[in-house]
């Protein structure tokens, strides 16, 4: 049988709707975020292919254990499972995009906004400072490496037919 799937247009409507509109810093972080949890749900060390990818990407050394104390405290203060997708889908989760609207708050210094980004329904209220302060010394180490964090385009509004098609990762039952 199928997964059965509430019908809302959070699955609809995401932004921006491929990882293709990304630009490099999101592309990383998203890419990193998703080989963790990748490695993690393998049952491996989920920072020893970041080390190398990031040191590819001219990040320095401990951005792997930036990222990976992150996504810990990701983990630990969850209120329910995140979604994050495989690295190679194409399409841009709705709790990907938080993470990421996060990401450019903490970067910017508005630490107090990326804690109250990561709360909306992602993490316990007790959670969220810790892990956007985390986030923080994250954006840091991109920042140092120039990479600076983007506003997320928003997806114009959805013609009647356009607004009906879904992600090809959608399953409905």
């Amino acid at each position: 049988m199928g997964r059965i799937l509430t019908f809302a247009p959070r699955i609809l409507r995401q932004e921006p709707p491929t990882t293709a509109d990304l630009r490099p810093a999101e592309s990383i972080l998203l890419l990193a975020l998703r080989w963790w949890v990748a490695d993690l749900r393998g049952g491996g060390d989920p920072t020893g292919r970041l080390r190398h990818a990031l040191a590819m990407a001219a990040l320095p050394g401990p951005t792997a254990d930036a990222l990976d104390g992150f996504m810990r405290q990701v983990a630990r203060g969850a209120r329910r499972q995140i979604d994050v997708h495989a690295p190679r889908c194409p399409c841009l989760g709705a709790d990907e995009a938080q993470l990421l609207r996060a990401a450019r708050l903490a970067q910017l210094g508005e630490a107090t906004a990326a804690a109250g980004c990561l709360g909306e329904g992602m993490l316990r209220p007790e959670a969220a400072p810790e892990a956007a302060e985390a986030l923080s010394g994250l954006g840091a180490l991109f920042a140092s490496a120039g990479l600076r964090f983007t506003a997320l385009a928003p997806q114009p509004p959805a013609s009647e037919p356009e607004g009906w098609r879904l992600p090809p990762w959608t399953v409905l039952h």
